[in-house]
């Protein structure tokens, strides 16, 4: 054999053998570490922060309803995967395997860290805790401070961009909330009920329905959706809309419209005139939407259908 070949030849043996034992050494010196949310509504508010600086994934994506989510394959790997995990918590997150994982993980309940900061500001409906805390923009910039405050102590070195970008988040922020107290205050004052599909607005209407000591919700189911609505709800939803001259309903994509149709019917039966918003609401998913888009829509749509017009 040509003695250069034979050389040639160790060095590619070499070679093949150090890279079986230290595979993508470089890829994983450059890879970038992941952080992890629970609920789209917590990564769209973390995007804003980090950018491209760390990769992000979500746990329970798209139109999932997060009050019933059951582990699924991958999510193991997903939560052994990142840095650090933000999650709702305030029961939001309640399926034991999810919150055995989630506490194993240490992962950071931002409601939780707001019930325990701010205890008044946490609703609490029929005796439970609302998880619905991304109803209420004033809240959430106490959130993006949290947020915020976690990610700089996973990357020091960048603090300032974090910074700077948490600032301008919570600018848009307060802009979007005098926006839709705005929007809200267009509606003639008679007019502010709400009748939804599942509990998901009582952060909202007590934000920006501007009357504190009144209640200007009712839902279809509480404050989870997972259970059937009761003959008892529905005959409460019917004296609802018919004490308060209520004419919509608002429906949420990701759950089922039966229970509103049923209400309607019935209504008809007694003379009442009341329809479905022809337009969703977005309760505990984004609709393909930036969690401030998602927002603004919910305003717009709200104030449109109390106000029987169009915005202006």
């Amino acid at each position: 054999m040509n003695k250069n070949l034979f050389y040639i030849s160790i060095f590619l043996v070499s070679a093949l053998i150090f890279s079986c034992f230290f595979p993508g050494n470089n890829k994983i010196e450059n890879e970038k570490k992941t952080i992890l949310s629970t609920t789209v509504m917590i990564d769209s508010v973390l995007k804003q922060i980090v950018e491209d600086k760390f990769s992000l994934s979500v746990l329970i994506e798209g139109e999932i309803d997060p009050h019933s989510y059951q582990m699924k394959k991958g999510d193991v790997e997903k939560l052994e995967r990142a840095e650090l995990v933000f999650a709702n918590g305030l029961s939001l997150e309640h399926n034991p395997s999810l919150l055995y994982h989630l506490k194993s993980k240490k992962a950071i309940f931002l409601g939780d860290e707001l019930l325990k900061s701010s205890p008044d500001c946490i609703i609490c409906a029929n005796s439970e805790v609302d998880p619905h805390i991304w109803m209420d923009l004033e809240l959430m910039q106490q959130v993006v401070d949290r947020i915020c405050e976690k990610v700089v102590q996973l990357d020091e070195q960048n603090t300032e961009f974090y910074l700077r970008n948490a600032s301008v988040l919570k600018e848009e922020m307060k802009s979007l909330d005098l926006k839709i107290k705005s929007i809200m205050e267009k509606v003639p004052e008679h007019k502010r009920y709400l009748v939804s599909s599942h509990d998901a607005f009582n952060y909202f209407v007590r934000r920006y329905f501007h009357q504190q000591n009144e209640e200007r919700l009712f839902s279809m189911q509480g404050l989870s959706p997972e259970a059937e609505i009761s003959l008892k709800r529905m005959s409460q939803v019917i004296d609802f809309i018919k004490e308060h001259k209520v004419e919509a309903i608002f429906y949420e994509p990701n759950l089922p419209k039966d229970a509103i149709w049923k209400v309607i019917e019935i209504c008809k039966k007694f003379d009442v005139d009341v329809k479905i918003s022809p337009d969703p609401l977005y309760g505990d998913t984004l609709g393909g939407m930036s969690y401030l888009e998602m927002m603004e829509h919910n305003a717009t749509v709200i104030s449109k259908n109390l106000r029987g017009t169009e915005i202006e």
